[in-house]
Formats: C-alpha cells, structure tokens, sequence
C-alpha cells in the first residue's frame, strides 16, 4: 500500500511539472514578436514583450487576450493571487502626493512598486517630506533577483530610450485633430511644444489631466502649443473626452509618430523648442507633472 501511494504521488509530481513545462513554453516566438501587440501589466502600465515574456514564464503569470481595432491586440499579464504579496494596511500607494525612488534617487516608472513589494527580500521606507508629500525609497541594492526582471527590460530601456532621442529632432508628422484640422511640424513651426503621449485606458493619464490643464492656462498667451498624441480610434477619444475636459489639442490615429520614436511607455511628456528639437523627457506618471513642466517652460520662455 506504501509503494501504491508513493507511485501515485510521484506520478502526479510528474504530471504537474509536464504542465508547468507545458504552460511556460506555449507561446511561440512568432508570439512574443509580434509588433501588433501592445504588452501590459495587470494594472495597465505597457512593458516590453522581453519583460512580458519573463513575466511568463519565470514568475507564472497568465496570459489574457484582447483584440483591439486595426488587427492590434492587448495581452495584460495576470499575477498568481497567491503571489501577490498584500501592502501594509492603511498605506495609500495611490495617494496624489506620493513619489516612488529608487535608493539612488530615481523616480520609478508607474506600476513598478507592485513587482518590487512582491520581493520579500526588498527593503523601502516612507518618509513625509516639508511639502507634505510622501517619499517612498526601495533599497534595491539589498536584492538582486528583481534585476533579472524589470531592471533589464524596463528600467535599462527607458534610460537608453531617453538619452536617444534627448536633443534630437522630433520626427515629421502629420494628424488631424478632432476638429479635423490638420497639425503638423510646418503648422506649429517657431512654437515651443509641449507633448503628451496618453491613452484613455493609462489610469495615470486621466490622473494627470487636471493638473495639466492648470498648466496650459498660466501660457495661454505663450508662444506654446500644447498637443496630445493618442493612438487610439477618434470615436474611443470622444467617448473618454466627454467626461474629461482636456485643454491640450488632442491628436488621435497618431500610431505613426509613436511608432517613430519607439515610444513604450504611457504617459510619455516632451517639451520641444522652437527648431524642433526634444529638450525634455518624462516617462511614467508623476504626481507633479504640472509643475514640473510649468517650471521648464517658464524657464525656456525667459532665454
């Protein structure tokens, strides 16, 4: 009877690690290549097929599929619950007055503290600051596993993506806006523009839309264009625009421009000067994104 159970168990061990194996290599590569996929997180935050790849088949991560119009299609990476280590109770981490850092002082890009709370071997600390904001410092030096993960495919892309296109010249485009005006480089030549990469499913797009807004009335008399490329179909942008004002000039189908700049991650924010030039990046939302571009602009307007 002993040898009967040992057998049975040791059949079912079998079994399990056939369909763990099974389940890690059931994509192709034709898959995970797909240049008409766009990869997200459970949370919405878009991430590279490498990273979503290792999501898959390192961390078990499941695979959930969503056609999208124009034969596109979203793939969202679902944690294991049992997984899922829970944040300490009564911490807000979507407080508006929160920044997230690495122990080198770099602002993490959005969603990322949820892969890192999930190392228990990770250590952070929160800390009120002056202005009543609240800092938040991982201490990633205190563990390496994490850099296997996002740090090759995330954090390493963003800063190379930066330094590419920092000081270079913005791409030619042309869109219409939804007042179907054309907008292109000649129509806004010898402004300074201020972009905005959004779509209407990044929850920190629609976070960042008021105080944008804010932002866009202090240069109303500046010589400031303020356009917001989305590559979603015009009718999904009216639909989300009736319940949000937006001041910046909206430019949907921008697939183009985003394809061009190799652009990944939303919300993306550049601020160009007058020849066309990209002067400045933010990547991932900020809580004081507003401020941060006003304090730019205000600084490019008085040279």
């Amino acid at each position: 009877m002993g040898n009967f159970f040992k057998r049975t168990g040791l059949t079912i061990f079998c079994i399990l690690l056939l369909s763990r194996l099974t389940h890690a290599q059931g994509y192709n590569e034709d898959f995970w290549n797909n240049p008409n996929v766009i990869w997200k997180t459970y949370t919405g935050t878009i991430i590279t097929a490498a990273f979503a790849k290792k999501m898959h088949t390192q961390g078990n991560y499941e695979i959930m599929e969503r056609d999208l119009r124009g034969g596109r299609k979203e793939v969202k990476m679902v944690p294991p619950e049992k997984k899922v280590k829970r944040a300490p109770r009564g911490f807000n981490w979507n407080a508006p007055n929160l920044v997230i850092k690495d122990d080198a002082g770099e602002v993490l890009p959005d969603g990322m503290h949820r892969l890192l709370l999930r190392q228990k071997t990770i250590k952070w600390r929160a800390d009120t600051l002056s202005d009543n904001s609240i800092e938040v410092v991982f201490n990633l030096n205190s563990s390496k596993p994490w850099k296997s993960a996002w740090a090759e495919s995330n954090i390493e892309y963003v800063r190379e993506w930066v330094d590419r296109w920092k000081g270079k010249q913005l791409p030619n485009f042309s869109f219409k806006d939804l007042d179907d005006r054309t907008v292109d480089n000649k129509s806004v030549e010898g402004q300074f523009l201020v972009l905005n990469f959004w779509n209407s499913k990044c929850v920190n797009c629609s976070k960042e839309i008021r105080q944008l807004n804010k932002m866009t009335q202090a240069f109303f008399d500046q010589k400031v264009t303020f356009l917001a490329p989305n590559f979603e179909q015009s009718g999904t942008v009216r639909m989300f625009l009736e319940e949000h004002n937006f001041y910046y000039k909206v430019l949907p189908n921008a697939q183009s421009l985003i394809a061009d700049l190799g652009l990944e991650y939303f919300p993306t924010h550049m601020i160009v000067d007058k020849s066309g030039k990209i002067l400045d990046i933010n990547v991932g939302g900020t809580y004081n994104i507003g401020e941060e571009i006003g304090k730019k602009l205000s600084w490019l307007l008085s040279e």
